[in-house]
């Protein structure tokens, strides 16, 4: 992942957040909404541990 796509993920995962706290969001598309906003942020943590551990996306030293 390069890092301009990183920053574009870290702006839906705002953009998630954002959109999660609007009050009035129906619970079957808030339950959705978080599935995508947790699958956002698990590929952001993954690509985190390559960059400062050496850690692929499996869990293996690279």
């Amino acid at each position: 992942m390069t890092e301009e796509e990183y920053n574009k993920l870290l702006e839906r995962v705002v953009k998630g957040a954002e959109y999660l706290s609007n009050p009035m969001i129906k619970e079957k598309d808030y339950e959705y909404g978080l599935r995508v906003y947790d699958t956002l942020c698990e590929e952001v943590r993954s690509f985190r541990r390559v960059e400062t551990h050496g850690i692929d996306y499996e869990g293996s030293k690279m």
